[in-house]
């Protein structure tokens, strides 16, 4: 992998990573149902992982 590649990936890591922790965040605040947040956590694990390999697939 080049490092143009590498540094694409790491980006999408980092902002993958700040959208997820923002919808679980926003979640927690909006509902105090425990299901309701293990529900966004786990939306927002695979909102992370999706957005990273949109990245990566170009």
């Amino acid at each position: 992998m080049g490092l143009a590649v590498v540094d694409l990936v790491g980006l999408a890591l980092i902002l993958g990573l700040v959208g997820s922790g923002a919808f679980l965040l926003h979640s927690m605040e909006v509902t105090r149902s425990l299901p309701r947040v293990r529900l966004a956590a786990v939306l927002s694990i695979l909102f992370m992982i999706t957005f990273i390999f949109y990245v990566s697939l170009g």
